[in-house]
Parts: C-alpha cells; sequence; structure tokens
C-alpha cells in the first residue's frame, strides 16, 4: 500500500522531538519493513523532496494565501487560525497534485493543526483518516492560554475537521471517549501507538558529562503545563528534602510559558526551597543522547494534567523503569498503581512529591521496572500494526 502522512512536525525538521512526529517516524518504519511504500508531507520553510530512514519526504512551504484577505489588525489577533488554514489549503493542493503521479492508496492526517481541514470537506481523490493527537480545548486550557477569539477559531475549524472525518482513531480511551462525547463524532477506534526504539545504536557523552554517578528522577516532554511541569517543580521542596541524594533532571524543550511569563527554569529559580544545584535542564535532546538518559535514571515522572499516552512513557516503560503517571490522563490505560507503575491524582503538588518520595524510597524498585517493560509487547509493531492497516483497508472500502 502507499501511504502519505501529512504532518506540522516530524523528526528530520527543528522540531523533532513532539509525540505526533515521534509516532510518525516509528510507525512509518515499521510499515517500510513490511513493504509499505511510506510518504510523509511536512511543514517546512522550504519544498525538497529526499529519503529520511527510507521514508519518502515532502517538506512543503505554507502558501500565504489567506493573510491578505483580513485586515493587519485582525490578522494580528487571530495569526494562528491563519497559519492553520494556509497550512491546510496548502495541503490540500499539494496532495491533488501529488496524487496524479503517485496514486497514492490513503492519507492519514492529525487533528493538530488542522492540516487535513480542506481535505476533509472538499472533494478528495483518495480515502482519509484521521489520528486524533490531543482535545485541543483541553490542552489550551491547561496550558494556560486565554480563550482569545484566535484560541476559538482554532478550535472550532479543528473540530469540524473531526466531525467531518469518516475515519478517525486513536491511541487511548481517555481522549477518544473525551471527543466523542464534546464533538459527537463518528465512533472513534482505539489503535495503540507501535512503539519500539528507532536508534540501534547511542550516545552517552550527555550522559556521562553530566549524570554519570548521580541518581535521578526525569521529566521528559516540553516543559508545558499541560504536561504537569507546573505541578512537578512545586512538589520539588519537599521531595528533594526527603531524598538527600537525588537530582531532577528536565529533558525537553522549556519556552516562556503564557500567562507566566517566564520558562520553568526561571519558575524554578522563584520557587522557595529548591537547592537549583541538585536541577538539571537539558533542553531539546534528540533520542541518540536521550536513551542513556533514560536508562540511567531512578525513576521518571510524567504528572500530565492530560495526555493521550504519550511516547515518553513507552518509552520509560521500555528501558524498565517505573514512571509516576497521572489518573485520568491516559497512564491509568497501562501503569497499574503499585504494580508496574506509579499512579496520583493530577495537579496536586503534594500527593506528587509524596508519591515520588514513596518511589524513591520503594524496596522493590527494580520489580516495579521489570513489571514496566513486561507491558511493552502489548505495543509490538507486530500487534499494532495489522489492526492499522485493517482500519486501513476499511476506509478504502
Amino acid at each position: 500500500m502507499r501511504i502519505v502522512y501529512v504532518t506540522p512536525e516530524f523528526p528530520s525538521e527543528e522540531y523533532f522531538s513532539g509525540g505526533l512526529a515521534n509516532y510518525l517516524l516509528r510507525t512509518a518504519m515499521a510499515l517500510m519493513d513490511r513493504g509499505h511504500d511510506v510518504h510523509v508531507v511536512v511543514q517546512a520553510d522550504r519544498q525538497e523532496q529526499f529519503q529520511f530512514n527510507g521514508i519518502t519526504l515532502h517538506r512543503l512551504p505554507t502558501c500565504r494565501v489567506f493573510s491578505s484577505f483580513f485586515p493587519g489588525r485582525l490578522r494580528k489577533h487571530i495569526h494562528q487560525t491563519i497559519d492553520n488554514l494556509e497550512l491546510a489549503w496548502t495541503v490540500y493542493l499539494y496532495l491533488r497534485k501529488i496524487h496524479r503521479s503517485l496514486h497514492y492508496d490513503i492519507v492519514q492526517f492529525s487533528n493538530y493543526r488542522s492540516c487535513g481541514f480542506f481535505s476533509t470537506i472538499l472533494p478528495f481523490p483518495t480515502p482519509s483518516v484521521t489520528r486524533i493527537s490531543s482535545f485541543r480545548p483541553v490542552w489550551n486550557t491547561l496550558s494556560g492560554l486565554p480563550r482569545s477569539r484566535d484560541v476559538l477559531f482554532t478550535e472550532w475549524i479543528e473540530r469540524t475537521q473531526l466531525k467531518k472525518s469518516i475515519n478517525l482513531f486513536c491511541p487511548s480511551v481517555t481522549i477518544s471517549d473525551m471527543t466523542e462525547k464534546a464533538y459527537r463524532t463518528r465512533k472513534i477506534a482505539l489503535i495503540r501507538t507501535p512503539f519500539f526504539p528507532e536508534v540501534e545504536e547511542t550516545d552517552p557523552s550527555l550522559y556521562d558529562s553530566l549524570l554519570k554517578g548521580k541518581q535521578y528522577a526525569l521529566f521528559i516532554g516540553r516543559l508545558q503545563l499541560h504536561k504537569g511541569i507546573r505541578v512537578l517543580i512545586d512538589s520539588l521542596p519537599a521531595f528533594l528534602d526527603a531524598t538527600r541524594d537525588a537530582y531532577v533532571v528536565f529533558a525537553g524543550i522549556d519556552r516562556v510559558i503564557p500567562g507566566l511569563g517566564m520558562t520553568m527554569e526561571q519558575y524554578a529559580h522563584t520557587r522557595g526551597g529548591i537547592d537549583m544545584g541538585r536541577l538539571l535542564f537539558l533542553g531539546q535532546v534528540p533520542h541518540i543522547r536521550l536513551y542513556p538518559i533514560i536508562q540511567g535514571a531512578r525513576l521518571v515522572t510524567l504528572p500530565s494534567l492530560i495526555d493521550n499516552l504519550p511516547n515518553t512513557l513507552l518509552e520509560a516503560m521500555a528501558f524498565g523503569k517505573p514512571v509516576v503517571g497521572t489518573m485520568g490522563a491516559s497512564f491509568d490505560e497501562v501503569i497499574s498503581d503499585n504494580v508496574n507503575g506509579f499512579l496520583v491524582p493530577p495537579g496536586n503538588s503534594t500527593a506528587l512529591a509524596n508519591k515520588m518520595i514513596e518511589a524513591w524510597h520503594h524496596p522493590d524498585l527494580d520489580g516495579i521496572g521489570k513489571a514496566a517493560r513486561q507491558k511493552i509487547p502489548e505495543f509490538s509493531p507486530d500487534t499494532i500494526i495489522p489492526r492499522l492497516m485493517e482500519f486501513y483497508e476499511d476506509a478504502r472500502k
């Protein structure tokens, strides 16, 4: 089958560490191993086509076609809406064009950035499916974004794409139930994320220079409010006080938080009672250097307020690392408390600190990590890819 994925992010680009980017890379690699022809259309600043890990990558710059329709003052206030519409329109035109030569069998969109908006509501040459990466109203609210016209318009575009999509799937029950209930979409299929380490050889230089010999809890992911990062930092005075040998490591992009006016590293400096010498902010780390850091961690903490069975959870469990996750945010779909990980109510820094302390001193932490690793075969490509292909075949009927 010839399959086209459309995405605003991919590991070939600057933003290589997002959950969507890494999901697509793993899925594409697994499909190619099974003889399928995979193309990825990714938003970029220049147009070109080349091979990336055997995947045919189409870099696609966005055409600025809608900006001139809006007065300058209004354009400033709905810039993300305009950006999303222009991306979706560019994708629509490009896919219609390349179909004449590629004759692809199916296209997969994400709801992120609504890049399949026009391809869903206008005549389109092939069947398409949409994978739900997030439920944007909750993501926006928990990320601290104001309910501006721009935010509301982008949510409306996403909602329209999802309601018009005939073939929908999602990796977590949490988000599929939320989306079906709020938007009254068609039934959303549950198809988990296939997982395997996508790099065979790793580079331990970052671990060796900064972390070797240290005991540390690790946070992986973008340092955003909906990931529970502020809750984690608020929990650190109690955690660090109770674990005198512990460090806390943050691996992910750290940008100024809307409404907060500072990065999370800056916020940690303002928070009393934290020994900043025991915190390490590494920024965005590629997998080749990230995997040794995960392997060296004593504990991985992912206190998301909401999530969608993130790659970071699977990566940590695959390396046999106990994860402290949150209830009702999709982690409890694979973690059983004190069995193969730990669970804590979301948004409660005191509960998080107590659970991290409990986990840190657990008498059989290695056993918890071993049980976590034993869960990962459920996400094997040999299990997930046949289900995905069945979904694609049904969409083509």
